[in-house]
């Protein structure tokens, strides 16, 4: 998307510490405009390295089409699944999409956020991923 509305945040002031469900002592920093790739659960070594399931920095662009920075959690080993996303939030903050307060965080309804579609900042170890088109971003 060449009119990308990013909120352009300085990275050292918008971050996100994310703790892996199944052990809390596992943890990844996450800045917005990042380009990090986190391995949350490995599922086999792939010709180009670990493939499983990773966090990484993307960008999301809802209904609306308002983009944020996020993060997005793909399981490389099932052609890029989308497991879920988490958006920094405009000014501060983040927020998964699962969390009950989502749309509220964001300040948008339902009908503003969804359907939306998202890129990933960087590479992921997937053989091929069918969710995402040429450009780059999701095809849903």
């Amino acid at each position: 998307m060449d009119n990308d509305k990013s909120q352009n945040l300085p990275a050292e002031s918008h971050s996100v510490e994310i703790f892996t469900e199944d052990d809390k002592s596992k943890s990844a920093v996450f800045w917005a405009g990042g380009n990090r790739r986190h391995m949350v659960e490995k599922a086999y070594d792939g010709a180009d390295g670990d493939v499983g399931e990773v966090m990484v920095n993307g960008r999301v662009v809802f209904a609306d089409k308002t983009t944020l920075w996020c993060v997005l959690i793909i399981d490389e080993s099932s052609s890029g699944e989308l497991l879920g996303m988490g958006a920094f939030l405009p000014g501060n903050g983040f927020s998964w999409q699962g969390d009950k307060d989502f749309l509220e965080k964001l300040g948008k309804s339902k009908g503003e956020v969804w359907p939306y579609r998202y890129r990933y900042d960087a590479a992921i170890n997937a053989p091929h991923d069918h969710h995402v088109g040429e450009d780059g971003w999701s095809t849903n």
